[in-house]
């Protein structure tokens, strides 16, 4: 009795459980190089077409198609099930809101120390978020996924620890991001008001200079030139360095490793990120908002760059905008 060749065909980025299906039978591989193989018995010549044509109607790029020695293929003894892939690492709950939670207390607590110093320095207690906390964020985090990676694949790389970077028409990476940015215009406008609620009344109690109520009265008492210089590193550092490091980590890195939740995973995600923010607890529903399609879409295409743009792009428009206010008066 013949038995039927062992293939392995190998597209372009990662394959999840939503996809399975379509390829039953064969094992799905994800690979540290961001590549997936698929594996398994082909009849014929005729069921190996209709699996490059499913490929091809999926969108999917396809690298390599390969048939195994049978020499080869029995040592290995493949054992395939249908829809079989292999999974991503789960956090446990407790510490899934651990690593989502302690890089924004650390970082507020940094906050709270470096405002006397920034202060006497002659600079507002706006460069010590700008600077120190958010260096400390961009640290705690891009330094907890590089020891992952250094743990995992022998040397400071991200592969594996960084998911969700599947391959996605070009225009998707303009159109998205322009219209979570639309959105967001929209919640500030809506939201914000309901924020400064929430301000006036549930924190009316943290001092001024925490709740940024004096925020319009900096260019009467600091230096344009401490203005500048806030200026420079809050563009720097909170409009691009600080998303891009917070996509990887928090979408890259933490949201798959809760897809155990489901469509719940993303929501939970948007949660915690939100509490995460403890230097500005009044802003978590507008945050919350805003953010809800965003995770969603990220998480929907399986991609971080969306969310990477679209991240930059609203913290860049809200920094530009608040220190052309500041620097006009």
């Amino acid at each position: 009795m013949s038995i039927s060749p062992v293939y392995e065909i190998r597209v372009k980025g990662h394959l999840d459980n939503t996809l399975a299906a379509r390829f039953e039978g064969l094992k799905i591989s994800n690979l540290e190089g961001g590549d997936a193989v698929l594996s398994g018995h082909i009849e014929d010549q005729a069921a190996l077409q209709g699996v490059l044509n499913r490929i091809s109607s999926l969108g999917l790029t396809l690298i390599s198609v390969n048939e195994l020695p049978e020499a080869e293929a029995a040592n290995r003894r493949i054992k395939m099930t249908s829809n079989t892939i292999d999974e991503i690492e789960q956090h446990s709950l407790p510490r899934s809101i651990l690593l989502h939670l302690l890089p924004g207390a650390i970082a507020t607590g940094v906050f709270l120390l470096t405002v006397p110093l920034v202060n006497a320095l002659g600079y507002p207690s706006i460069t010590a978020l700008y600077l120190p906390m958010i260096l400390t964020v961009i640290l705690l985090e891009l330094g907890y996924l590089l020891v992952q990676g250094r743990k995992r694949n022998g040397r400071l790389s991200l592969e594996g620890i960084v998911n969700y970077r599947e391959p996605i028409p070009g225009w998707y990476y303009l159109v998205f991001p322009i219209l979570i940015v639309v959105w967001g215009v929209i919640v500030t406008a809506l939201i914000s008001p309901i924020d400064n609620l929430i301000l006036t009344g549930a924190f009316a109690w943290l001092p001024d200079w925490y709740a940024l109520r004096d925020i319009l009265d900096i260019p009467q008492i600091y230096s344009r030139q401490s203005l500048l210089i806030t200026a420079f590193f809050a563009i720097l550092l909170n409009g691009i360095v600080g998303p891009v490091v917070e996509e990887l980590y928090f979408r890259g890195h933490l949201l798959p490793r809760m897809s155990r939740l489901g469509r719940w995973a993303p929501l939970v995600n948007v949660v915690l990120f939100s509490l995460y923010h403890f230097w500005s607890p009044w802003m978590f529903l507008s945050r919350a908002v805003l953010l809800i399609p965003m995770v969603y879409l990220v998480w929907w295409k399986r991609n971080i760059y969306i969310g990477i743009i679209a991240h930059c792009l609203l913290n860049l428009i809200g920094t530009v905008v608040l220190f052309a206010q500041l620097l006009a008066q």
